[in-house]
């Protein structure tokens, strides 16, 4: 995957997150976030996670900003750990913000 950014550009992904790995962000149980390697993730972009419900196929109006300090998974000798085609994002946790109905 070809990144064009500048080396001080960020980018804010905007991703869904099942509504109990949500609730662990939010908790502070979960620092990271294991995903597909099929963006262009670079430390210091931003996450938007939105809590999204499978079943319901909606979203639940949740939603937390997160920094990405480390990726894990992309050089060599750290793919013995980490799934083909998968990176593990090490996350800290910057705002929260709730919509309620």
């Amino acid at each position: 995957m070809n990144d064009i950014r500048f080396k001080n550009q960020r980018i804010v992904h905007d991703l869904k997150i099942d509504p109990d790995y949500f609730r662990d962000l939010e908790l502070g149980s979960k620092t990271f976030e294991v995903r597909k390697d099929d963006r262009p993730f670079r430390v210091n972009d931003l996450l938007l996670l939105q809590s999204f419900d499978q079943k319901s196929k909606e979203y639940t109006g949740s939603m937390v900003f997160a920094i990405i300090v480390g990726i894990f998974g992309r050089k060599e000798k750290e793919k013995d750990f980490v799934k083909d085609g998968y990176v593990i994002l090490s996350i800290e946790l910057i705002k929260s913000r709730y919509v309620q109905d």
